[in-house]
């Protein structure tokens, strides 16, 4: 498999758990805003998602394809666009499921990441 391609399903994997992380988290709030630092309280949200082990096994995977990435290219190059392509999928789906603030500020920014992107893989 390509780098390129084992880096957009390392990305996408690891930014589809963090983003049905936020659903469910977001859905079944803790009440208590020093809860949050308990890592008890963050066991037990993630026992009760609706389906924890899809998102350990996504993360799983993404973390072999992290390593396989690693063994293809350099590590500046591997990590610099999984972070830049995850941080454009979380944004994106930010606005389309969260509702979250979406502005010309936000979107140019993005729009230099995926540039950043294609000038850093050349």
């Amino acid at each position: 498999m390509s780098p390129v391609l084992l880096i957009a399903l390392a990305a996408i994997l690891t930014s589809f758990a963090q983003v049905v992380t936020k659903y469910f988290t977001h859905r079944h709030p803790v009440p208590n805003t020093i809860a949050w630092l308990d890592w008890k309280i963050w066991f037990s949200k993630l026992i009760t998602l609706p389906h924890p082990w899809v998102i350990i096994l996504m993360l799983f995977v993404a973390s072999i394809a992290w390593f396989a990435i690693l063994k293809r290219i350099n590590f500046s190059i591997a990590y610099s666009c999984t972070i830049s392509l995850t941080l454009f999928l979380n944004f994106i789906a930010s606005f389309v499921l969260f509702d979250e603030n979406f502005n010309i500020g936000k979107l140019f920014a993005c729009f230099l990441l995926i540039i950043g992107i294609f000038l850093l893989a050349r």
